[in-house]
């Protein structure tokens, strides 16, 4: 049985020995925890966005708890009590969080032209960085330093593990939010760009990354690159950020791909971490392909998944 069959199977079957926890997108959740196929934290995240109610999601998993001593199953008992563990205790944890799961879902909620979509963009991280800093750029995170600062390591690991950062490199982020990753690699480019549409943001990363000579941070329109010359970048890429540029519009997204191919110099990396949401891996690995044919990247890795944290998708495009 191929893997990704058995992984939907062992699903289906948590979901049918959890047919009584409600509603059904937390008893979804939490099969897909139970059965490995994402982290917790993950699990988590989604529970939450189904419900918006962290109390809700608390008394499904004591129920889920409870059933699992009776099976005597440690390791999915170990996965519950992780993401039982994981519902922040804190009051103005919870608060901020609250927030943001509850602003987060509007954005995607009707279609709106490019402008009206970046504008709502621009007004929702406003807001959400002064209700949590780390639920506003990873609501994975859970609104926990600590969790988001491992998620952190993840992506920086995959970026030097791919030889995606030296000492010689300047690196360009599409959508920075508070500089998490600009801090973590400024001691290993030459210089590091973050911009971002939300001046909030852009306050909250200048704060992040103060005495850090070789940061740069800039609000910028969303729209596209139009701010940087050409050539002047080795690497150029997005964590989480494409999907606010596809719900903008096919015209952004485009924009994005011919400045990012304007601005890399040759044999420059763009990376894009998630590509869009509410979308098939199988359909964004089609179109991002397509869009590298139409702008002459080279595809290196289309849609892998090698994250534990997180279950983002990369993209690693390569400038011919």
């Amino acid at each position: 049985m191929p893997a990704e069959v058995a992984q939907v199977a062992a699903v289906e079957r948590w979901v049918e020995v959890l047919d009584d926890v409600e509603p059904v997108e937390v008893r979804e959740s939490i099969a897909r925890c139970l059965s490995g196929e994402i982290s917790p934290p993950l699990g988590m995240m989604q529970a939450l966005v189904a419900t918006g109610n962290l109390d809700r999601v608390k008394v499904a998993l004591e129920l889920v708890g409870a059933r699992l001593t009776q099976r005597r199953d440690p390791e999915a008992l170990r996965r519950c009590r992780e993401m039982a563990r994981l519902l922040p205790r804190n009051a103005k944890v919870r608060a901020g969080l609250r927030a943001v799961l509850r602003e987060s879902g509007e954005l995607f909620v009707r279609k709106r032209d490019a402008v009206e979509a970046i504008e709502a963009c621009r007004a929702f991280f406003d807001r959400a960085v002064g209700y949590s800093e780390e639920a506003s750029v990873a609501l994975y995170s859970l609104g926990d330093p600590f969790l988001l600062a491992r998620a952190t390591a993840e992506v920086v690991d995959l970026l030097h593990r791919h030889q995606l950062i030296d000492r010689e490199r300047d690196i360009l982020q599409i959508g920075c939010g508070t500089g998490r990753f600009e801090a973590a690699l400024s001691l290993s480019v030459r210089t590091a760009v973050g911009i971002d549409v939300s001046p909030r943001m852009i306050e909250a990363a200048k704060r992040r990354c103060v005495g850090m000579g070789n940061v740069l941070l800039h609000e910028t329109s969303g729209s596209d690159l139009s701010q940087f010359q050409d050539a002047s970048f080795d690497l150029v890429y997005a964590v989480d950020t494409f999907p606010y540029l596809v719900a903008a519009g096919e015209p952004v997204v485009v924009a994005h791909f011919r400045d990012a191919k304007r601005v890399l110099r040759p044999g420059g990396d763009f990376v894009v971490f998630n590509y869009a949401y509410g979308s098939s891996a199988e359909r964004d690995r089609a179109e991002v392909a397509e869009r590298a044919r139409e702008f002459g990247f080279e595809v290196v890795r289309n849609g892998e998944q090698p994250f534990s944290l997180w279950d983002g998708l990369v993209f690693h495009l390569r400038s011919t």
